[in-house]
């Protein structure tokens, strides 16, 4: 290489001596330094004086009284690879001057330091390959799985890990089993409590259903007072056949929605059919339906199901309102939802059980003041979920309940 070779003697001094003449010594220090770094430590002598100023390192300093007093070009070999010489100048005034370098290797403590920056560099591309290679080995597994567990948790309950996790031989894989006989585990049970569900509401619509028989023979040929009892027995059993077809419903409903056909809809179209199909309840309590229309946004849904949701919501909202109160509907879009909101005027909820008031059963502390069975915002809240939105509700400022419906506009 060119640190194992001899100087061009004769050039150095010729670049020397060129440098010099430009009378810069800023310049010519900066040549001195630029030599340096090319592993030539070049020394310009006007009798003692070192021009370029540079320290004279211990190999050039035990030979350098040699060197000076050498009144012809001296070259002196020190060791392997390693010049020492000494060329007198004269430049075009007539100065006489030296020039002394040493060409040698780099020293150890340099090389050394070379060599631990390369293993440096080195270990850090090793290190980032192995980490990138291993992130990708971890990313891709847990990412998959993450997969899973969003199914799962959107209702698929036969979700599972795919055969290349489950079979890894590490904690991921470990962890994948225990997910996938969690999951098998869940699906039993669940599947198992909605068939005892649905099975038993089925067997109870039977006997009810011969009571309803019994019940029109009893009252063919009984008394004014039997007559009575007898009517208000038919209105429980019809009470009850009415739970036990809500129960039936949200069963369903918690499974998948049966018949569920989604298809572009007109918000506005279908509260304007709600509001129809509701008024003459309203009328019979003395109530006013406000529809307020601020938007007319299109959504991607079942007209059937959607209908059911809000004629529960709105359903809701007429059995707690009193006489002579108002019940405001009113529809609006922003930020690529359409927004339904039913506010009533009625006693509202206390503020601890806003959270399960679409909980199934829960009636709340205003049970005694209108018929029914907790049921109908539960199964509110599973059609709207089942259509990508949500409902919630809240208590209005000045009194009543607010409950807002939000669903993803189409597209």
């Amino acid at each position: 290489s060119a640190m194992q070779t001899e100087p061009d003697w004769p050039a150095l001094g010729q670049t020397v001596l060129a440098q010099y003449e430009r009378r810069d010594p800023e310049a010519l220090r900066a040549f001195g330094e630029d030599q340096h770094r090319r592993g030539v430590d070049v020394h310009l002598f006007a009798g003692d004086d070192d021009l370029l100023g540079h320290p004279i390192p211990p190999h050039l300093q035990r030979y350098l009284p040699q060197l000076l007093a050498a009144d012809a070009p001296l070259v002196l070999k020190a060791g392997d690879w390693q010049w020492l010489g000494s060329l007198p100048l004269v430049t075009a005034r007539g100065e006489h001057l030296k020039l002394v370098a040493l060409r040698a290797p780099r020293p150890p403590r340099e090389r050394r330091t070379l060599f631990l920056l390369s293993q440096l560099v080195t270990s850090v591309l090793v290190i980032g390959v192995l980490g990138m290679l291993v992130a990708r080995s971890l990313a891709r597994p847990i990412a998959g799985l993450q997969q899973v567990v969003r199914r799962m948790a959107d209702g698929d309950l036969t979700a599972r890990t795919a055969d290349g996790i489950a079979a890894r031989r590490d904690e991921i894989g470990a962890l994948a089993r225990d997910f996938d006989h969690m999951a098998a585990r869940t699906e039993t049970l669940v599947r198992q409590q909605r068939t005892v569900l649905q099975d038993v509401s089925h067997e109870l619509r039977s006997p009810l259903a011969r009571l309803h028989i019994l019940l029109e023979l009893a009252r063919q040929g009984a008394n004014a007072d039997a007559q009575a009892q007898l009517q208000r027995a038919e209105g429980e059993i019809t009470r009850l056949d009415e739970l036990i077809g809500e129960v039936l419903d949200l069963s369903r409903m918690e499974a998948a929605l049966p018949g569920m056909a989604l298809q572009p809809l007109s918000l506005s179209d279908l509260l304007h059919r709600l509001v129809d199909s509701h008024g003459i309840e309203a009328e019979a309590r003395q109530l006013r339906l406000q529809l307020r229309l601020r938007a007319t946004p299109g959504v991607q849904g079942d007209a059937a199901l959607l209908l059911r949701a809000l004629g529960n919501v709105l359903g809701n909202a007429i059995k707690f309102s009193p006489a002579g109160a108002a019940i405001d509907i009113s529809l609006d879009a922003a930020q690529g939802q359409a927004r339904v909101t039913v506010r009533d005027h009625g006693p509202g909820v206390p503020e601890g059980n806003l959270a399960t008031l679409f909980q199934p059963f829960y009636r709340g502390d205003n049970a005694a003041l209108a018929e029914g069975h907790g049921l109908g915002l539960a199964i509110a809240q599973r059609v709207i979920g089942a259509h990508g939105g949500s409902i919630s509700a809240a208590n209005a400022e000045s009194g009543g309940l607010c409950v807002e419906i939000r669903l993803p506009l189409v597209g």
